[in-house]
């Protein structure tokens, strides 16, 4: 028998695919009314253990306890009953339907006659969303909605059913800033109301805007559970990796040589013109909180036209602008939205990798050496997969980044635009995206990247240039030249130059 406090208890948890074992006796308890944060790396056994739980999965050994029972989660409809409810990335919504319908569905009320209640079903929908304190059209059609309203019908599709325990995988990797923190305000209010959350994410800082606890698996094993007042982010991450944060990031002794970039670009709405340029080797950031414009002139640089600043490349002007014209000039971007921008989803990882080379060498390009470049990129960046037929789309969310990244490197470029470089995966392999950075301004080449992750930036950066209402206000020369806390204040406009 658990604790009256305790509301999940899930005991000596195991599981094996095959010879590898992915759960090794895993224990994980959360309390009533709690935001618990399950944070791990891509592996590390989070997405089999809540399948276990929500009955997608079945264990080979080990006990759930909930609200004190011992129980069988046998299906997810044993889960439903129960009052577990998890929400997938994709919602799980049927977008030719409306609001109201999706709500209800498989829970639909009926007049006698078997004639459905619509207008109490309206009803009832409308005083949830009322609830949560969100604006929806109960009639629109799912399809016709975004991604943070959709996000809201399948929370209240869970409370519906009575949620006790709430499981969120990735909820705000589709939202911005503004809808983050909505979200994160439901939340709070549900665990005010004795919802537990279960928050999965690979966004570190989010977990200390909403969660009270977090619990680190790593291997296959809960490694610690804390709660989130006694940790940092460093100390997360270090857990999540296995060793400590200062190896995440590759030590660089950098001797910066001659300059091969330089862009200056002026917008009527601000004050001051950007400019700035990168030397061979450097890595330099352009840091600041959402909305103050620096991916707007990473994005400038690669996609705007002759009329958006001034860009010289070897001290040779290109004139005309374009990402063709841009890519034969040795300057090549990487999207923040890998499944938009970065790769063709549905064409298979070798034909991803060589894409760039048959498009910008103009030749015809014979199946051997397809085969050998795509090889050699994938032994380079150290992609898992089944084999370079496969789909993009069946790869890890890390695998998939380094397809997006080394789908570059048979063009040799000479400048490489990165925006949002680790967004959506785990540490180990963040760690390796970085090691492959670093090896390549190694090899001179220039890097300009955009991150939101603040450790990432420092990290990283041999130069952070601060933007601040679009203008840079404040640069910081040399790895470890600035502290979280003065760029923070120096992105907030507090810190002046």
């Amino acid at each position: 028998m658990v604790n009256s406090s305790t509301l999940l208890d899930m005991k000596k948890i195991r599981k094996s695919f095959s010879n590898n074992l992915v759960l090794n006796d895993v224990n994980f308890s959360c309390r009533n009314g709690e935001i618990r944060a399950l944070v791990g790396s891509n592996g590390a056994g989070k997405s089999t253990l809540l399948k276990i739980l929500i009955g997608a999965l079945s264990a080979d050994g080990g006990e759930i306890f909930f609200n004190s029972n011992h129980v069988k989660i046998n299906s997810v409809n044993d889960a439903r009953e129960l009052g577990i409810a998890m929400i997938f990335q994709d919602f799980n919504l049927f977008p030719y339907h409306r609001v109201y319908e999706n709500v209800y569905i498989g829970r639909e009320l009926h007049k006698k006659g078997g004639i459905l209640a619509v207008s109490q079903m309206r009803d009832g929908v409308a005083d949830l969303l009322k609830k949560m304190d969100v604006q929806i059209d109960i009639d629109a059609y799912v399809r016709n909605l975004n991604l943070a309203e959709q996000q809201m019908v399948a929370i209240a599709k869970a409370l519906l059913g009575q949620a006790k325990l709430l499981i969120m995988d990735e909820p705000t990797a589709p939202l911005s800033t503004k809808e983050a923190l909505h979200l994160f305000n439901i939340l709070k209010d549900l665990k005010n109301h004795g919802v537990t959350v279960i928050l999965v994410t690979h966004r570190i800082s989010e977990i200390f805007q909403v969660a009270d606890v977090v619990s680190v698996m790593r291997d296959g094993k809960i490694v610690e559970t804390l709660p989130i007042s006694e940790v940092n982010e460093s100390m997360v991450a270090s857990l999540m990796a296995g060793r400590s944060i200062d190896a995440i990031f590759p030590e660089r002794k950098i001797s910066p040589g001659k300059k091969i970039f330089s862009y200056s670009y002026r917008d009527e709405k601000i004050k001051e013109p950007v400019e700035f340029a990168i030397r061979e080797g450097e890595t330099v950031s352009l840091f600041g909180l959402e909305g103050q414009g620096q991916r707007k002139i990473l994005r400038s640089i690669f996609m705007g036209s002759h009329k958006d600043g001034a860009l010289l490349i070897h001290d040779k002007s290109i004139e005309r602008r374009n990402p063709k014209i841009l890519i034969r000039s040795g300057v090549v971007f990487i999207s923040d939205d890998r499944v938009g921008e970065g790769l063709t989803f549905n064409l298979p990882i070798l034909q991803n990798l060589i894409m760039p080379y048959v498009e910008h060498r103009m030749g015809v390009i014979i199946k051997r050496k397809a085969k050998v470049i795509s090889n050699d990129i994938i032994k380079q960046l150290n992609i898992v997969l089944r084999s370079p037929l496969q789909k993009v789309s069946m790869l890890s969310g890390g695998n998939q980044q380094k397809v997006a990244l080394g789908k570059w490197l048979s063009l040799k470029p000479r400048i490489m635009l990165l925006d949002e470089p680790t967004k959506g995966i785990d540490v180990n392999t963040k760690s390796q995206i970085y090691d492959l950075i670093a090896e390549l301004a190694d090899r001179g080449m220039g890097v300009l990247m955009v991150s939101s992750d603040i450790i990432e930036t420092i990290g990283m950066s041999d130069r952070i240039l601060v933007v601040y209402k679009g203008m840079i206000v404040r640069e910081f020369v040399g790895k470890g030249s600035v502290s979280e806390e003065e760029l923070l204040k120096a992105a907030m406009g507090i810190l002046e130059n």
